[in-house]
């Protein structure tokens, strides 16, 4: 049994999901709520699987949410609804932690199907998704090469190391 946390913004909305998966035989809606803030309150009084999280919620708190949920290490997994096909908008929600997304667009059996796969430990993409996450992995592993090179262990450090070293320029180009 997938036992499901719906987090939207729009109440109505969530409540349709939560009727509509209720006539799931695998599911069963542990609760429905329309802010983040009381989200991990709610976990640790109930657990859950997977939270079906609104990217849309206001002020960015589905994102904050899926960082402290990386940083507490907390147990389940977190599937974004209501984005849209933008790669930008889909890796910001995979780099802060969440197992899946489910695009506005989509269908309710892909929808299903999509909880049913992040429940398996199972990711569905698109063709260009994949292509971007490829690309997204490349570009940090450049990153992360840059810091050895600089002998850094993070962009703080590479920071400061850069600062430092203008610094040293500019005064070298201020002697006559």
């Amino acid at each position: 049994m997938i036992r499901l946390l719906l987090v939207q913004t729009v109440r109505l909305v969530g409540e349709l999901m939560a009727t509509s998966l209720k006539a799931e035989p695998d599911i069963q809606i542990v609760g429905s709520m329309d802010r983040a803030s009381a989200t991990l309150t709610k976990l640790q009084q109930i657990p859950c699987d997977i939270v079906l999280l609104d990217v849309n919620l206001p002020d960015s708190s589905a994102h904050q949410l899926l960082r402290e949920w990386v940083q507490h290490q907390l147990p389940g997994k977190l599937l974004m609804t209501g984005l849209v096909n933008s790669e930008s908008a889909i890796l910001r929600c995979l780099e802060d932690g969440a197992s899946g997304y489910i695009l506005e667009d989509e269908t309710w059996s892909e929808f299903v199907n999509k909880i049913r796969a992040v429940a398996r430990d199972e990711f569905i993409i698109s063709p260009s998704m994949t292509t971007a996450l490829i690309t997204r992995i490349a570009e940090l592993r450049q990153v992360h090469n840059i810091f050895s090179k600089l002998g850094v262990g993070n962009r703080h450090y590479a920071a400061t190391y850069a600062r430092q070293m203008l610094g040293e320029e500019f005064l070298k180009s201020d002697q006559p």
